[in-house]
């Protein structure tokens, strides 16, 4: 008889402490803490590659493209650089070659994709600047320029990143010049 009375006491006591732990089990749980991001106030150098068509005084043209520029990423959404391109031959009609170059200051907004896809961040970017085209046989033009920039980058690393993008160059001279260019690059945080 004494285990029965001591087990219908203990069986009472947790009936009696379930709602306290039921209320224990529903307590707001604390906001974690953000994280913090680990590319925001870096310094990064970057290195491109690709392929331009260029639209120039009724006729075009495509050509191997290099470029390179250092920049700074402001947070995680934006990022600013000044980039140098170059565009190398492109053959023109009536026997006529011509050289492609700008120097422009870009603002490009990122898109993080967080979770699922990681390190891979969709991008647009404008950038205004100065560029030149030089023909020949022909003249030698330069005034002002702008970029338009789409892509997407790749976080190899906290240090590295791949970008592959898209951009459309106009140089305002007595004709436009349209470039459009895909290209293949690297970033290099520090």
């Amino acid at each position: 008889m004494l285990t029965f009375r001591t087990l219908a006491a203990a069986a009472a006591l947790s009936a009696l402490s379930l709602p306290a732990l039921a209320a224990d089990m529903y307590s707001p749980m604390p906001e974690p803490a953000p994280m913090p991001d680990p590319y925001a106030g870096s310094w990064y150098l970057r290195g491109d590659a690709g392929w331009g068509w260029l639209d120039y005084q009724g006729d075009n043209g495509n050509s191997f493209q290099l470029g390179g520029g250092i920049g700074y990423q402001v947070n995680e959404m934006f990022r600013t650089d000044v980039r140098f391109d170059y565009g190398f031959d492109y053959g023109m009609g009536d026997d006529q070659e011509a050289n492609l170059g700008s120097v422009l200051v870009n603002g490009y907004i990122d898109i993080p994709m967080g979770g699922t896809f990681g390190g891979i961040k969709p991008y647009v970017g404008l950038g205004l600047g100065y560029g030149w085209v030089d023909l020949s046989p022909g003249s030698d033009e330069g005034n002002f320029a702008t970029g338009i920039m789409a892509g997407v980058t790749f976080d190899v690393d906290p240090s590295w990143a791949i970008d592959v993008g898209y951009r459309n160059r106009m140089i305002f001279n007595d004709s436009t010049a349209y470039d459009n260019s895909v290209t293949v690059g690297a970033r290099f945080r520090f």
